[in-house]
């Protein structure tokens, strides 16, 4: 999904105005919406917070609070092993009311369904949700496919770690590579990766003296986004 429900009424005289302080609140409007745009929804990895700082534009002490808050209120739990948020109570708030997208307005169902056109036809819900399930179907199978950028991303990065100190994981590589796809648009992540490999590879004790390698990956990416960025605006004579 990419959409989340959030009660106006609760939202506005529940519990949560007042366990939570306004920037507190602003986070956990973030969490919530981290969280619907994850397969399935309700919960989402972050790498480390300083990534999820850079990915929300908040303070990483700011978050760090209340996210003690959060697990204090029982609104979220988390898996440190995984760097795994869970929303608590995601499925009784969110998944009652998509269960019953499908039946609601009766009237225009029953017209879409009678409706005889030599155009287009209008999907009903049930259908649109058939339709998306295939497109996930095909999504997994592209990312089984070896030549996929995001297997080749992590091939690379398992195959360095052989023999570099380099902690590789696949989740936690696969979740780098989908997170800079979407802030990064204007990197090649796979040509920038091999770059960075090789300068480990020539200055072998910047990776040995690295306390999070992981992280001056996403650093690397994000600078080079920034370098696109700034040469983009200078060719079209923005600067």
């Amino acid at each position: 999904m990419t959409w989340f429900k959030l009660h106006s009424e609760k939202w506005i005289t529940g519990s949560t105005r007042w366990e939570l302080s306004l920037e507190e609140r602003s986070i956990w409007l973030d969490f919530l919406a981290l969280a619907s745009l994850n397969d399935p929804p309700g919960r989402f990895n972050y790498f480390s917070l300083k990534q999820l700082s850079d990915q929300i534009r908040a303070p990483r002490k700011k978050i760090e609070n209340a996210m003690k808050k959060f697990v204090d209120f029982k609104k979220i739990s988390i898996d440190s092993t995984k760097n795994l948020v869970i929303i608590e109570n995601w499925q009784k708030y969110q998944s009652e009311y998509l269960r019953q997208k499908a039946y609601r307005s009766p009237e225009k169902q029953k017209e879409n369904c009678n409706k005889v056109t030599t155009g287009d036809v209008t999907k009903l819900p049930v259908e649109e949700r058939r339709g998306e399930g295939i497109r996930k179907e095909e999504i997994r199978g592209e990312e089984k496919d070896e030549n996929h950028p995001k297997n080749q991303f992590i091939n690379i990065l398992k195959e360095f770690s052989a023999s570099h100190p380099y902690p590789f994981t696949e989740e936690q590589d696969g979740f780098v590579f989908d997170f800079c796809s979407k802030e990064y648009p204007n990197v090649d992540l796979y040509g920038e990766l091999k770059k960075k490999i090789q300068r480990w590879e020539d200055y072998p004790e910047e990776l040995k003296g690295a306390k999070d390698p992981r992280q001056k990956l996403l650093d690397w990416f994000k600078n080079e986004q920034a370098f696109q960025s700034k040469r983009g605006k200078r060719e079209f004579g923005e600067e």
